[in-house]
């Protein structure tokens, strides 16, 4: 599989080319692909709301859905930072790490971007009780769970 094809992979995730993307997966093009910053299709397909892209991507066995760019970014991150709800929920579902943290000064996990954004019904979803122990420490779990029994 060339390079190039994983490029293209990679651009029509971008674009929000769905035809082109089955296409090229069908092909055998990487999905994984990264451009110069690190990004792959999939996080540029969750930052831009691509939804038919994100969908084909996460139904290939291959994608990495924690991926992260070079600032430790996750399509998670991007899906949140910019309110995307639905990708958010399908990057969950095919088991997007909620407790990836970014590498910059502060270290924001996904839910922190949508707070910080103000994108309260990510917020919600994400700190919702299916996901909210992903975003608490291992001793706050273990304090809730001694409160509980």
């Amino acid at each position: 599989m060339s390079d190039s094809m994983g490029k293209a992979v990679f651009e029509a995730a971008r674009d929000g080319k769905e035809a082109e993307l089955t296409r090229l997966i069908g092909l055998g093009g990487n999905v994984n692909w990264r451009d110069g910053d690190g990004r792959t299709g999939l996080l540029w397909a969750s930052r831009y709301g691509h939804e038919g892209c994100v969908r084909l991507l996460l139904e290939s066995e291959a994608i990495e859905v924690n991926a992260t760019d070079d600032i430790g970014r996750s399509a998670l991150h991007w899906a949140a930072d910019f309110g995307r709800l639905a990708i958010a929920k399908r990057l969950l579902e095919r088991g997007a790490d909620l407790t990836l943290r970014n590498r910059d000064l502060y270290g924001k996990t996904a839910l922190d971007d949508a707070r910080k954004q103000g994108k309260s019904e990510v917020v919600a979803l994400l700190s919702g009780p299916r996901y909210a122990d992903g975003d608490r420490t291992e001793c706050e779990l273990n304090a809730t769970r001694m409160r509980t029994e």
